[in-house]
């Protein structure tokens, strides 16, 4: 059975300010539904299930007059055999611009007898004024069917990366991470970085994005880690700082990605404090099929 796609995600990838208004989405007829906000963001998330194809793609779309800066996907049932294959931001066509900045799409896969899934795609919106956001797209050139690839997509100057990641169509990904570029500080404020396995069955062109938030937004950085058991599964957490709400986050499991990638990659809520919107951390299932155990990092970008 083919992939499944509720929607066709816009592929002209640009770099821009925030649009103005967006219209309100649906993904395959479902609306995204609000979690909650915080520090001028807007988190949203949709579900479908049950799913029973190798793969599948969904989106959560931002209100009018927001634009998205970060995204999550999570997938129920077992984290052997399935895994997050995506995300990234983009245009869902009911503007009048190509600006990516209306939706986030995630996208799941499953190996061997499809069970019936549910997936979740999550979408950080920041309102209109609060500062401008920059959308950049790195390509990966034409990757060969079973090789892996390691991309960078570099924010512009004067700004700090906020989330990012890729569209790794039927592969897998071993990390996507904020990076830390050739500049005097030690935050890894400069871009996003993905590691991934293409196993379209052929040749594919693959892109790295990078959501980046103009100065004099305030970000910060955090990570934590460990170790995933050998063919196994960890859930790992990164908190953001007192003060500050989570925009994106990401992961880095040591190891070839054909055997080591994610099974949910979300925002978060803490538990501890007054509400329940998810903007207080990050929380990543990581998987590791192979004989030894993996370290794993998982990372946070917060606006302070």
């Amino acid at each position: 059975m083919g992939r499944k796609r509720l929607i066709a995600a816009g592929c002209v990838l640009v770099v821009g300010a925030i649009s103005a208004a967006a219209e309100a989405g649906v993904s395959g007829g479902i609306p995204s539904h609000s979690l909650g906000n915080s520090h001028g963001l807007n988190y949203r998330a949709v579900s479908y299930s049950s799913f029973s194809s190798p793969d599948i793609d969904l989106y959560a779309n931002c209100k009018p007059s927001t634009a998205v800066v970060g995204g999550g996907v999570s997938l129920t049932g077992p984290s052997l055999k399935s895994n997050v294959a995506y995300g990234f931001p983009a245009d869902d066509g009911s503007d009048l611009d190509t600006v990516p900045d209306d939706v986030w799409v995630g996208a799941g896969a499953q190996r061997g007898t499809p069970a019936n899934l549910k997936i979740t795609t999550y979408s950080i919106c920041l309102r209109q004024g609060v500062g401008p956001v920059a959308y950049v797209s790195a390509p990966t050139g034409s990757v060969a069917d079973g090789a892996t690839f390691s991309v960078k997509a570099t924010c512009p100057a004067g700004s700090s990366v906020a989330a990012g990641g890729s569209d790794v169509y039927r592969g897998k990904v071993s990390a996507s991470v904020p990076f830390d570029g050739a500049d005097p500080d030690r935050a890894p404020d400069d871009g996003w970085k993905v590691t991934g396995l293409n196993s379209e069955g052929s040749p594919f062109d693959l892109h790295v994005w990078a959501v980046c938030l103009d100065h004099p937004l305030r970000m910060v950085y955090a990570s934590a880690g460990g170790k995933t058991p050998a063919k196994g599964s960890t859930v790992f957490s990164a908190a953001c700082p007192a003060g500050s709400a989570a925009t994106g986050g990401g992961y880095r499991i040591q190891g070839d990605p054909s055997t080591h990638f994610a099974h949910a990659t979300r925002p978060r809520d803490s538990g501890v404090d007054k509400d329940t919107v998810p903007d207080d951390r990050w929380q990543v299932t990581a998987v590791d099929l192979a004989a030894k155990s993996a370290k794993t990092k998982v990372s946070v970008a917060c606006l302070g």
